[in-house]
């Protein structure tokens, strides 16, 4: 079963929507050269968890409903790795 729920918002790009994870990945690539597989991914948990504290905020027509489910329980995505191969996250460079 899957438990995880993907949101577009416009709350943390200014008026271009976006999915919250997509911008957390660029904000990370943009803000940290030289990043890591492992900081990535931390990086974009820590946004994740900031918008679980009510620092997400979504527009549109169904935006109440869907930020009680966010702000009233967990948000459910969390970024994932995957892989062929086995490696260590926090030694290899993203780019």
């Amino acid at each position: 079963m899957i438990t995880q729920t993907s949101v577009d918002t416009t709350a943390l790009a200014g008026n271009a929507s976006t999915g919250a994870l997509t911008y957390c990945f660029i904000q990370a690539v943009q803000n940290e050269p030289g990043l890591t597989y492992g900081r990535l991914l931390n990086s974009m948990r820590q946004v994740i968890r900031g918008a679980k504290t009510g620092g997400l905020r979504l527009n549109g027509p169904i935006a109440s409903l869907v930020n009680k489910a966010l702000f009233n329980t967990e948000i459910t995505q969390e970024p994932q790795l995957s892989s062929s191969e086995t490696f260590d996250i926090y030694a290899k460079q993203f780019i």
